[in-house]
């Protein structure tokens, strides 16, 4: 199936620069993204079967036609699509959004999803929201992002949760990393500060990295880092975090250098799981 769309751009020939140029096809871009949008689901709504069934049995009667709205990288894509009811169970169902898999009464995109939960590690929701409105002319409050935030962090938990119970109740395996000459590996706590409830909890935090490179004098960044880190208790940490370990290769690789402040809990892991490593107390402590 393709879809060809074709959009106007409107340039003043008095006032031309190659700012409005690479304005005008910015946003002549984005028009063309949302016919689209609109195009295809058109198409695709079209092409779906006629005759529908419920799960229970029951025949489908058409309600009707019902407006939906995307947040989707190219704007705001309003469209209709049609709703259906079970004459028997009464529940009620929109072929559509079924077929492109949305749900909800407004989505943000996948694709929009990543960009701001990108922005959101990097700044504050209301700074990730103004820095959408001024990169990409997009406008998306400081709480959606938020709610987009803690949507993804409860499926990456609960991923997390059916991984640890698949490697450490059952006994499944995990994909080893290719071995490195070297590798670093650093643990440390810190304490994070509860504004809930004015008080202070303690997150577990572990990098894996091999490979650096100096940016500038006494500057060197680090090109192959891993990251893991969790507000669960010791044995949560220990057991995700050597999972971890266990992808990027550190088990595979000829030299282990572990990193910590000397804590109690950091020292047991090396010993645990870490113990042909060589240990190194951290340059602050």
């Amino acid at each position: 199936m393709k879809r060809e769309v074709s959009c106007t751009v409107t340039v003043s020939i008095e006032s031309v620069s190659v700012n409005s140029i690479e304005q005008a096809a910015f946003e002549g871009a984005r028009e063309a993204g949302k016919k689209l949008f609109v195009g295809l689901l058109e198409v695709i709504e079209k092409s779906l079967p006629k005759d529908r069934e419920c799960e229970c049995g029951g025949q489908l009667e058409s309600r009707g036609r019902v407006a939906r709205e995307l947040m989707t990288v190219a704007g705001d894509v309003a469209f209709t699509r049609q709703k259906l009811r079970c004459l028997k169970c009464g529940k009620e169902r929109y072929p559509l959004d079924e077929a492109v898999g949305i749900a909800g009464r407004r989505l943000v995109t996948t694709g929009l999803k990543e960009k701001v939960l990108w922005l959101a590690t990097e700044m504050a929701y209301d700074r990730a929201s103004l820095g959408m409105e001024k990169m990409c002319h997009i406008a998306i409050s400081d709480g959606t992002i938020k709610n987009a935030v803690m949507e993804e962090g409860g499926e990456v938990i609960k991923q997390k949760e059916e991984e640890r119970k698949r490697v450490w109740e059952e006994g499944g395996d995990v994909p080893a990393g290719e071995g490195k000459r070297r590798v670093f590996v650093q643990v440390d706590g810190t304490g994070v500060n509860d504004r809930a409830t004015r008080g202070w909890f303690e997150a577990k935090v572990g990098v894996i990295f091999s490979q650096t490179q100096e940016v500038s004098k006494d500057r060197v960044e680090i090109l192959d880092k891993r990251t893991y880190g969790t507000v669960e208790g010791i044995s949560t940490f220990r057991e995700d975090f050597v999972i971890e370990a266990e992808k990027y290769g550190v088990f595979q690789s000829q030299e282990i250098i572990f990193v910590s402040d000397g804590g109690t809990w950091c020292q047991q892991l090396k010993e645990d799981y870490f113990p042909e490593a060589i240990y190194v107390l951290d340059f602050w402590h």
